[in-house]
């Protein structure tokens, strides 16, 4: 048995796991638990466990919340006791739950109110497609892995700086591979496929920022798909008016939408359909 102070009732250690006793758990039920001076009267409490039943059923919000401040401090002083060895004043230990719930409630009001402010930016800033500059084109990439799926897709859409739909195509490769070698492919492809037209200069916007960085990087690429991102570098190195760069995901939603149609082949002829999902997007 340990005392606590002359006027506090004893804690007493039980078993391998170690327990306090009831009179310590009152008294810390019955110091005053917010800055206001507000106290359960606990001495006026025959069953603890009913009296709690009672509170979680029919007590507010703010009341719930000063139980649950005073049921984490006499949890955590608890663990201070048996795992450290440390003896806590009861009223120590509900001055230091007091503090701690001020400041929780002040940090979820800064979260709560950046939170806002960041939806709110959100809102008015939504990333949306920009045209190319006058006189260029602008292809955007994608590509679509269905996980357990035989191979995946790729979208490639072509713009001018009138916002007009150039050309378009969506292509279905048969071979397994992740996400990201996907999202490499299916700029390989873009720029391949470039080549078939006559544009000096060309804006070329992928949403994975892992390989337009290593793209644009001139350090040896050591991944399996090294050679891959070797290729659109030749390319890109070869024609001194083309260029690639990251496009968040929302600008770079027309190519992802095409490389989601069902494509089991090759599909060129969907211009139609393709100038519908530029339009929009």
């Amino acid at each position: 048995m340990v005392n606590e102070t002359a006027d506090v009732p004893k804690i007493v250690e039980t078993g391998s796991g170690g327990t306090t006793t009831i009179d310590w758990t009152t008294y810390c039920f019955s110091q005053p638990i917010d800055l206001s001076g507000l106290q359960f009267a606990m001495s006026l409490v025959e069953n603890a466990p009913d009296w709690l039943r009672a509170k979680l059923e029919s007590a507010g919000t703010d009341e719930l919340i000063l139980i649950a401040k005073v049921l984490w401090s006499i949890w955590f002083f608890r663990n201070k006791k048996v795992c450290e060895g440390k003896q806590v004043d009861s009223r120590d230990a509900m001055g230091w739950g007091t503090r701690f719930f001020v400041d929780w409630r002040l940090v979820k009001a800064q979260t709560l109110q950046i939170s806002t402010t960041a939806r709110s930016c959100h809102t008015q800033s939504v990333t949306k497609w920009s045209p190319p500059s006058v006189g260029a084109y602008k292809l955007n990439t994608d590509a679509t892995n269905v996980v357990g799926a035989a191979g995946f897709s790729i979208g490639l859409v072509i713009r001018d700086h009138v916002r007009i739909f150039v050309a378009g195509m969506v292509k279905a490769i048969r071979s397994r591979c992740s996400v990201l070698e996907a999202e490499i492919v299916a700029i390989r492809e873009g720029l391949r496929w470039l080549e078939d037209f006559t544009f000096s200069r060309v804006e070329v916007e992928s949403d994975s920022l892992l390989f337009v960085q290593a793209i644009n990087s001139p350090q040896v690429n050591l991944l399996e798909i090294g050679f891959i991102i070797d290729e659109c570098r030749d390319i890109l190195e070869c024609r001194t008016g083309w260029s690639l760069s990251f496009a968040k995901r929302h600008a770079n939603k027309a190519a992802h939408l095409m490389a989601r149609l069902p494509c089991l082949l090759d599909c060129q002829s969907v211009s139609g359909l393709l100038r519908i999902l530029c339009g929009r997007h």
